[in-house]
């Protein structure tokens, strides 16, 4: 360098050298430089390496600028990680800004970052979000449920998790779930939202379907105990206050034997309302033969064929015998009332570690997605909801023209 005093010039990488001859220029050296200057270098055994600058000018006793002092630092290892940091950030901000889920940064209940997703759920856009409070996108009904957020000042950090219903800019409403998570030392919250609404409403259908379920399987019963059983217990009653009258045409016992044969028929009603309610083949014998039992009776009826194959022989929660069993009865329902079936097929397989039952028609099928979005479908939810209550799953294909194909797995 003391040889030649262009040295540094012939070393600064070709892209770097018209800004630092600019900044090398008397007139720019003679003023303080209070900021690093950076630029890269190639050194003598080929190597690129940058480097940071520190640079003050110095003056003589009268003022006059004598040159510069500089202390250059090889800083590549810290550029090095600034261009991780810079791509790490660019794929998080390229993630965060495609996610379907909100995300939003929150300072003393402020909007500091929210992502492009949070337009789509509440109809704020960014510059809006950036004048707002969180609160005031919460209905007023939960604010009680977020009212931690105004006392966040704890020296720790904090993970909330709530569901709660939001105002959106056109005063429609939307269920969402809230993620917050407070970091103490920076005292701000990073959030996800996540849209329930969906979810919100299926269980409503749900519900819905429960209760619908409930009441026709109540209007079925009581038709069947009043028009039943209700007709022959009043038959009974005629038939022993004839044998009280003197005038009868039939003797005593005449008319006792007729009650006693309208007796057993009622009590063969009553086993056969009972049996519905509770099946005791379910109850003593297990799920393959109530099953089974349902399936033969239906046989000699010969409205439709029915195959259906078992290798569950063990006992197992009566909760999900029961589930299973009122699941495959309200499929074999319905494919009899709707489908317009020749063919039944129903395999029941138990793995050891759990029950499978596949329930298949070659009916005429529907379309899936249609019923369940048009809200037809509530036999459809309280079949969803019968399985998930025993911690199940159920996987259910259905084509106009196809048929239907249902799949039912439990863990045992």
């Amino acid at each position: 360098f003391t040889q030649n005093s262009h040295l540094i010039f012939d070393i600064i990488h070709p892209d770097d050298l018209q800004r630092f001859q600019e900044l090398m220029t008397n007139e720019a050296s003679a003023r303080a430089c209070d900021h690093e200057i950076q630029y890269r270098i190639i050194r003598k055994d080929g190597l690129l390496r940058w480097i940071g600058l520190f640079c003050k000018p110095v003056f003589d006793e009268s003022g006059n600028f004598k040159g510069v002092r500089g202390s250059n630092k090889d800083i590549t290892a810290r550029k090095n990680m600034e261009g991780l940091l810079k791509t790490s950030n660019q794929k998080y901000r390229l993630l965060s800004e495609n996610i379907t889920d909100g995300i939003f940064i929150c300072r003393d209940g402020c909007f500091e970052y929210v992502n492009n997703a949070m337009d789509h759920i509440f109809g704020y856009q960014e510059r809006e979000f950036k004048e707002m409070k969180l609160l005031q996108l919460v209905m007023p009904d939960y604010l009680e449920e977020l009212e931690f957020i105004n006392h966040l000042k704890a020296p720790f950090n904090q993970v909330r998790n709530v569901e709660i219903e939001c105002l959106k800019k056109d005063q429609s409403t939307v269920f969402v779930e809230f993620l917050f998570n407070y970091v103490a030392k920076e005292r701000v919250i990073y959030g996800v939202v996540h849209d329930i609404t969906g979810k919100k409403q299926l269980q409503k259908d749900i519900v819905k379907a429960i209760i619908q379920t409930e009441e026709n399987e109540r209007a079925y019963f009581s038709k069947e105990l009043h028009d039943g059983l209700g007709p022959l217990l009043s038959t009974i009653k005629l038939y022993l206050q004839s044998s009280e009258r003197s005038k009868s045409n039939k003797s005593r016992e005449e008319i006792i034997h007729k009650a006693e044969e309208i007796l057993e028929d009622a009590l063969t009603t009553v086993k056969e309302i009972s049996n519905k309610l509770s099946p005791h083949l379910l109850t003593n014998y297990g799920l393959t033969s109530a099953i089974q039992n349902f399936v033969d009776k239906l046989r000699k009826t010969s409205v439709i064929g029915i195959t259906f194959q078992s290798n569950a022989s063990k006992r197992v929660y009566m909760e999900i015998e029961a589930a299973i069993y009122r699941a495959t009865i309200e499929c074999i329902n319905n494919t009899i009332k709707h489908a317009a079936a020749k063919n039944i097929t129903i395999v029941l397989n138990d793995t050891g570690s759990q029950l499978q039952l596949q329930y298949s028609d070659d009916g005429k099928g529907f379309d899936l997605e249609e019923a369940l979005a048009a809200k037809k479908g509530l036999g459809l939810f309280n079949l969803q909801n019968r399985i998930q209550t025993i911690g199940g799953k159920i996987t259910m294909f259905s084509k106009p023209g196809k048929g239907v194909d249902y799949r039912i797995v439990v863990n045992i």
